[in-house]
């Protein structure tokens, strides 16, 4: 696996903006002030690092509410990615797009590991999503989730031209919208998060980024937790991640599933 691929699932989401590196950075450190109302200080790194490896190291812990973010430019002329530290996922695809009127993009995908031990269920409910936005408003919307046992399928907006609508009728609603087809739109719009090569990441053009400190109100809240011990409560091994991954753009194989 690469060094994105490593480090899932804190690159298990992430935004894509068409505006300067610099910009964002700024916009996110003025929209964390206001929600922050004196609770916590920001404090905007210019240069974070200057490789992709130390760049999204920065990742590790995960926090269960965001305590920074990076920035790094991307092979997509103009185009930036943010990453957060929130493990739980976050975005803010349409407050930038919206801030730039500009296009924007957001992906969450996350493997459906959930399982019962016992009384309890343990692991993660399954998710792949696609958001677009175009001159600040969002256009299109895809998502398949697994809803606490049952998948559900959902669109709305514009279809774009690169879509496999035909498979949204497939007869099993987890089939509709799968990890591979996910990829597969995200390339067909130029990003390409798994794909190492595809950050530009460099003394001449490092990583940017945010520390947000949180003050005692909500210092606990944010329960810091290794990547590694996530994978390890989620059910994310090294096989499930690869699979989820490196996914074709085709239903997946039958097996026994609701939905």
């Amino acid at each position: 696996m690469g060094i994105m691929s490593d480090l899932f699932p804190a690159t298990a989401f992430a935004d894509f903006v068409k505006a300067p590196g610099p910009n964002v950075r700024a916009a996110i450190a003025e929209l964390w002030q206001k929600q922050a109302r004196g609770n916590a200080q920001i404090e905007e790194h210019a240069v974070l690092a200057r490789d992709l490896t130390s760049s999204v190291s920065r990742l590790d812990p995960a926090t269960s509410i965001p305590t920074g973010c990076i920035v790094l430019s991307t092979a997509k002329t103009g185009w930036v990615a943010v990453y957060y530290n929130a493990i739980e996922g976050m975005s803010l695809a349409g407050y930038l797009a919206r801030r730039f009127t500009s296009e924007a993009a957001h992906f969450r995908l996350m493997a459906d590991t959930v399982k019962r031990q016992g009384k309890t269920l343990v692991g993660r409910f399954g998710v792949i999503r696609l958001e677009y936005f175009r001159d600040g408003d969002q256009v299109r919307q895809i998502i398949n989730v697994n809803d606490q046992g049952k998948w559900r399928f959902g669109h709305n907006g514009e279809q774009l031209p690169f879509e496999d609508a035909q498979n949204y009728k497939a007869p099993r609603v987890v089939d509709r919208f799968t990890p591979g087809m996910l990829l597969t739109y995200l390339a067909a719009l130029g990003l390409r998060p798994y794909e190492d090569d595809f950050f530009v990441v460099s003394s001449r053009q490092p990583a940017e980024g945010l520390t947000l400190t949180w003050g005692p109100q909500r210092r606990n809240e944010a329960a810091p937790k290794s990547l590694t011990d996530v994978r390890r409560e989620w059910g994310l091994t090294d096989d499930v991640i690869n699979h989820l991954l490196q996914a074709q753009s085709r239903p997946s194989s039958p097996r026994k599933q609701r939905g």
